[in-house]
């Protein structure tokens, strides 16, 4: 259940989208650095749900997750700390932690020359199939158009403050 609430904090970081009412995806008062993914699980986030009701169809190996079941997850010190506010994560509660810092794990990993490939184990819900909206984000994103070809970038539009707001089509 912990495991959910989380991912439903994370999906917060999107607005509620409606197919009457154009809106940019991301809301930008949520910190970019909150947005976590939890690999090893595969879901769908419904943006067109209230916060707290985005997460669909959560599973680990193909099988659905009940509230039940227990994980694992890897941290660095600033989400272990309570950073970010999210669920199951306070100061209260005990953290194992490895004799070995994550910069050096990172640093290991980085030296070693191989790569990491990992699937995206997030998707849009179904439910928001069709729907326009605004991703805004930094000028430098325009060299990878590409990427997010299946959502049908529109012209990008210039904006004030200096970055760039994309039509997409979820």
């Amino acid at each position: 259940a912990e495991v959910i609430a989380w991912l439903e904090h994370s999906a917060s970081g999107f607005h509620q989208l409606d197919s009457g009412t154009p809106t940019d995806l991301l809301d930008t008062t949520f910190p970019a650095f909150n947005f976590d993914t939890l690999f090893g699980l595969t879901y769908a986030v419904d943006p067109t749900q209230p916060k707290n009701r985005r997460i669909q169809d959560v599973r680990h190996n193909g099988a659905p997750v009940s509230g039940a079941d227990q994980f694992l997850i890897a941290v660095n010190s600033y989400r272990a700390c309570g950073g970010g506010d999210f669920p199951g994560l306070h100061t209260d509660r005990p953290v194992l932690r490895p004799q070995l810092p994550s910069a050096d794990v990172l640093r290991d990993f980085i030296h070693s020359g191989r790569t990491a490939d990992f699937p995206n184990p997030w998707r849009f819900s179904d439910n928001a199939k069709g729907i326009a909206c605004s991703l805004k984000t930094g000028p430098g994103a325009l060299d990878h158009l590409d990427e997010i070809a299946h959502l049908s970038p529109g012209t990008p539009q210039l904006q004030n403050d200096g970055f760039v707001a994309i039509p997409i089509i979820l």
